[in-house]
């Protein structure tokens, strides 16, 4: 479910930067997470 895939994104995201990690991974998943979000607002209005 998708609400399971942001979750687990926004948990990832918050270990990368509690761990000092490269920002490129941090970017990575950031804009995944950003994706998702849309795409989670979307059908919920719809």
């Amino acid at each position: 479910m998708l609400t399971g895939e942001l979750n687990e994104l926004r948990n990832r995201l918050d270990q990368l930067i509690t761990e000092d990690a490269d920002y490129r991974e941090i970017y990575e998943v950031s804009q995944a997470l950003d994706k998702l979000i849309v795409l989670y607002y979307g059908r919920v209005k719809a």
